[in-house]
């Protein structure tokens, strides 16, 4: 019989996905694969989340694993949430095979096909980029990297619990206008940073969302999209560093030049006037 070791399982759902086309990855495939893990004697399952369960409309920094929001934010979180149960479930009725979910903030870095791509296409298109409080707004990020180490100390740790959750980011919050100026002066482009009212920007984005409401493309704006760019949304990582022994491989600093090197690298930046 094959002996495996460990079973990963990050489910993402397509950009510009519906509410009914979310249902199915987010909710179904854990259990399905959590299932096949436990049946197929996996000694590790790892289970990539979301803090999208963490968020309200609200500021806060240095959220704890057993914060739990009123109400979630909108689907996506609500079905998260719901495939995290799943998992927790599972670890309780398969103590052969040792569980693990992961919430990593922000993932960015090469292959990125989430938060990089509508960057560089406001880039291209306007050279500007407009952002609540002008982007004063406190966040974690995580570099892939950083976020792919977690995953392994979490499959040669098996004295957590199993179905433990942990809080994953680079340990260094930062004002989203600071990154993102910081990534822009590495590519070498020339693109403002603008501050916009927020209650300017939401309705924007609630007006494209209702023109677009029965279109499968995803609207430019969205209102959970400019609420992420308005809100302090920091993460406490206490419980990985100590349980897990995580520690960033590679600061936020080198990941976002790693980042803008690969961009140029590969000709992501081919179609953007040079100044």
């Amino acid at each position: 019989m094959m002996w495996i070791r460990c079973g990963i399982a990050m489910v993402l759902p397509p950009r510009g996905a519906r509410k009914n086309s979310l249902r199915r990855p987010t909710y179904a495939q854990p259990r399905r694969l959590g299932e096949w893990a436990a049946a197929y004697g996996v000694r590790n399952f790892i289970h990539i989340s979301s803090p999208a369960v963490y968020f309200d409309y609200r500021h806060h920094r240095d959220i704890k694993e057993d914060f739990v929001p009123n109400r979630y934010a909108n689907y996506y979180a609500r079905s998260k949430a719901a495939g995290e149960d799943v998992i927790q479930n599972l670890a309780l009725s398969n103590p052969q095979t040792h569980f693990t979910i992961l919430r990593p903030q922000g993932l960015f870095g090469p292959h990125d096909k989430v938060l990089l791509p509508r960057l560089l296409n406001a880039m291209r298109k306007h050279g500007t980029l407009l952002l609540p409080r002008g982007g004063d707004a406190l966040v974690d990020m995580t570099y892939e990297e950083n976020a792919v180490h977690a995953m392994w100390l979490a499959t040669q740790i098996e004295s957590t619990p199993s179905g433990r959750t942990f809080n994953i980011s680079n340990h260094q919050p930062r004002h989203l206008h600071t990154l993102l100026q910081h990534l822009i002066d590495e590519l070498g482009v020339k693109c403002k940073i603008r501050s916009i009212p927020y209650p300017m920007l939401d309705m924007m984005a609630r007006g494209m969302e209702k023109i677009g409401a029965n279109s499968p493309k995803e609207p430019a704006l969205t209102h959970y999209g400019v609420a992420k760019l308005n809100f302090d949304m920091t993460l406490d990582t206490t419980r990985a560093q100590l349980e897990l022994g995580y520690h960033p491989i590679v600061s936020i600093d080198e990941g976002i030049i790693r980042t803008a090197h690969w961009l140029k690298d590969h000709g992501r930046l081919q179609n953007r006037d040079r100044h």
